[in-house]
């Protein structure tokens, strides 16, 4: 199977949250094995932010190898479609910020009830993670930052 015929037959959820009094697409693709584990020993899921120009089908490989398991738990992995991207709804903001970017994500992460996740930011998506650990460092259990984008601007 070719690589578009692999992302293509991957499936693509649809959650919808409540923002404002209306509703906001975010799709995102899951890979993994997942079942909750019992008791507090959970792996949190590990959440892959693409960069600009990218999607959560860029995850694809990645999702493809997630099905790591032992005896009492799973791996859960999720992929973002960053607002704008796909089908999601565009954030409303003219000039979106990183932490306009980071509210969306605990906004889904809400939605789908997850209290602690592994946050994982290649290039712009490193933007948007670290963000996201600045406004609830205590939901994040690790980040991994690859090739990080310089932002929007250079520190002096």
């Amino acid at each position: 199977m070719h690589l578009l015929e692999h992302i293509a037959s991957q499936a693509v959820h649809h959650q919808t949250l409540a923002q404002a009094g209306s509703g906001v697409t975010q799709c995102y693709r899951e890979g993994g094995s997942y079942r909750p584990a019992a008791g507090d020993s959970a792996l949190p899921p590990i959440v892959l932010l693409h960069g600009i120009g990218s999607g959560a089908a860029s995850w694809t490989y990645q999702l493809d190898a997630a099905n790591w398991c032992d005896k009492e738990q799973c791996l859960r992995v999720l992929a973002w479609d960053a607002p704008g991207y796909g089908n999601n709804t565009p954030l409303a903001q003219a000039l979106p910020s990183p932490q306009d970017y980071a509210q969306q994500l605990w906004q889904w992460l809400d939605a789908l009830h997850l209290q602690h996740v592994q946050l994982v930011g290649h290039s712009l998506g490193c933007i948007m993670a670290a963000s996201a650990a600045s406004l609830q460092p205590q939901r994040v259990a690790s980040m991994v930052l690859l090739a990080p984008a310089q932002g929007y601007a250079r520190a002096p």
